[in-house]
């Protein structure tokens, strides 16, 4: 089914398009039509909308659950100019444009299902206080301008019996910074907790049928006095064979810690090496460019293989498979490299596939 009224002067859509159940086409063009109703996302088989050259500003969030939807175009409208130049979607990258809705939709699902849980449970012996529902309003947006990060927020509204007073005149203007700082304790006392469990099932493993439970306790306990980070322990937790001794009776929490010292440190120039050798190769492409540019633009290539924290196989591999093709897969000129080009052609040439690293974890690399 097709619904084209476009070239009208129709500015407000039907309340509830969900009427239209078999609707796959929708033309709106050249209508001053400002609003797209939230029920239009019932519209389940739908795979076009052309809003051109209307007064569309905003999508509705709920805009995430049109599942079939493959083409909008929305030139000359203000929702380009919002795309564009708000949120840096380019035209015709509609799955940007339904994650950003999507956000939006699971932020707004969370509020509101926080402030069910304010208004019941939470402060139910408030319930009869002057202008208590406006003050749960407030909280609740206070902390949904405070939990910008969907997944902290979803554990926020999970944990809030734990995280926020249960008197509402104990809530103040710092209350959320409280309940952020309580809830990165709460969330990494959860993780600490599960990496202990996996730190013991490593050891087990390593030293199956050597010592007692009660000795792998111990070793735990001691191993936790020097690895404090959680970032640490999760290493420990990957690279435990390679940092525990063989023989656990010269186990002790100090031997362990500078066991993953020295072993990170391993890591750090086995991917510095590489880079070296990649600004090397390079250099035999472009020996009139200095070392040190050279070096930097390495880098910004192999930052797309760093994925971890630390170096791993697969990192150093892939490194090494694209400095043995330097000169097929870069450039003649040293002004043309583009590292996102210079992957590309590398996946398609090793029959890869590789995003981009994330900055924290390039960073902390």
């Amino acid at each position: 089914m097709r619904l084209d009224i476009s070239n009208n002067n129709i500015s407000v859509l039907p309340e509830d398009m969900s009427l239209l159940a078999n609707m796959k086409e929708l033309w709106l063009s050249n209508n001053p039509i400002e609003v797209l109703p939230p029920s239009l996302s019932e519209c389940s088989k739908l795979e076009l909308i052309d809003m051109r050259m209307t007064k569309i500003a905003r999508l509705p969030p709920s805009f995430c659950l049109l599942k079939k939807l493959y083409e909008v175009d929305w030139r000359d409208s203000p929702l380009q100019g919002f795309l564009e130049d708000e949120n840096h979607i380019a035209f015709g990258d509609l799955k940007s444009v339904k994650e950003m809705c999507k956000y939006i939709f699971t932020r707004l699902n969370l509020r509101a299902e926080l402030h069910e849980a304010l208004a019941g449970a939470h402060f139910a012996a408030d319930a009869d206080k002057p202008n208590i529902s406006e003050r749960i309003a407030g909280v609740v947006e206070m902390a949904y301008a405070c939990f910008t990060d969907v997944d902290e927020f979803q554990i926020f509204v999970r944990r809030v019996d734990k995280l926020l007073p249960h008197a509402i005149d104990e809530i103040h203007e710092n209350s959320m910074g409280d309940a952020r700082t309580a809830f990165y304790k709460l969330r990494d006392d959860t993780t600490r907790q599960r990496l202990a469990a996996d730190v013991e099932i490593k050891l087990r493993g390593i030293y199956y049928d050597m010592v007692e439970p009660s000795v792998i306790e111990a070793m735990i306990l001691s191993i936790y006095e020097h690895v404090a980070s959680l970032e640490d322990v999760q290493f420990l937790v990957k690279y435990a064979r390679q940092v525990m001794p063989e023989g656990p009776k010269t186990v002790t929490g100090l031997m362990v810690w500078n066991n993953i010292l020295a072993l990170q440190k391993e890591l750090i120039d086995k991917r510095d090496g590489s880079v070296a050798s990649l600004a090397s190769a390079m250099g035999a492409l472009y020996p009139e460019q200095e070392q040190h540019v050279l070096r930097a633009k390495a880098q910004d290539v192999a930052v797309f293989y760093q994925k971890e924290r630390f170096a791993t196989k697969k990192e150093l591999d892939n490194l090494a498979s694209l400095t043995a093709e330097v000169s097929k897969l870069f450039p003649p000129d040293f002004a043309s490299v583009v590292p996102q080009e210079i992957i590309d052609k590398a996946n398609a040439k090793f029959g890869k596939t590789t995003k981009k690293a994330t900055t924290a974890a390039t960073t902390r690399g």
